[in-house]
């Protein structure tokens, strides 16, 4: 995880609450290309790899990308927490969990009801952000002392923290690259 150096750590927030990661760019969001070899790009291969294997033909392919934005939101364990909600972008979040275990909260539109999984360390959490997917999703909270002992050892902060990382993935259209080079006089 590349953490700003300039990020105050050391004052504790009488309410604990998530706290977004500025890069040290002092920006919240990295944006990557689809050839760049990043390992949010390496990561976004292997889950499509998995989907690929294990989904009816029925879903899109997310084999080609424009691009990823990628963000990350530190939550304290136990009281972190994030609402649930429905995203309202033309992309596919890929969210990655480090550190300490969060319970998360889901619920698709042909649900009767939430369900709350424990979102665990290594995890990803693969779905569709538009406004039509209608995804609900949010962090219950953070289940403290469930981050993997190897993982703490070697990230002190994980030992008591939940990164989620999300990449915000943007399909390919053939469309937006005619518009993007100029070459489509329809759109």
């Amino acid at each position: 995880m590349e953490q700003s150096k300039n990020t105050d750590n050391s004052t504790k927030a009488l309410y604990p609450s998530p706290k977004t990661i500025i890069y040290d760019n002092h920006k919240s969001t990295l944006h990557y290309g689809p050839d760049d070899d990043s390992v949010y790009n390496q990561m976004i291969r292997k889950v499509n790899e998995t989907l690929s294997r294990n989904l009816s033909s029925g879903h899109p392919s997310l084999d080609k990308f424009q691009r990823v934005a990628v963000g990350a939101i530190r939550y304290p364990a136990p009281d972190g927490s994030f609402p649930a909600h429905i995203d309202h972008c033309c992309s596919w979040v890929y969210l990655l969990s480090l550190g300490c275990s969060a319970n998360f909260i889901v619920k698709g539109p042909e649900m009767t009801d939430k369900h709350v999984f424990e979102f665990h360390s290594g995890d990803v959490f693969c779905f569709d952000a538009s406004t039509q997917a209608a995804i609900l999703h949010g962090v219950q909270n953070i289940r403290i002392g469930s981050c993997p002992e190897e993982l703490a050892q070697a990230f002190e902060t994980l030992r008591h923290h939940r990164f989620g990382v999300q990449c915000r993935v943007k399909e390919y259209d053939d469309r937006n690259a005619e518009t993007a080079t100029g070459t489509n006089q329809n759109a």
